[in-house]
């Protein structure tokens, strides 16, 4: 209720360019499989991040509070 994680796609284009590809919660209970969709067409995938958010998301992210950034492998 209070904060959200949000999923980020990164293509070719780079970090400038990044979109939402979801929105999800997390718990403690085990596995969370995040089904990706992102709000427009990304190009090829270099990167994944997620971001810590308000509920509902944002169209910008605050990569300040970044869980996770990984490489698509």
């Amino acid at each position: 209720a209070v904060e959200q994680y949000q999923l980020w796609v990164i293509d070719e284009r780079g970090m400038e360019q990044k979109v939402s590809g979801g929105i999800f919660n997390a718990n403690a209970d085990g596995e969370i499989i995040v089904p990706i969709t992102p709000a427009i067409d990304v190009r090829r995938v270099a990167l994944f991040a997620v971001t810590i958010e308000e509920p509902g998301g944002t169209w910008v992210p605050d990569l300040r509070r970044r869980v996770v950034v990984a490489p698509r492998n």
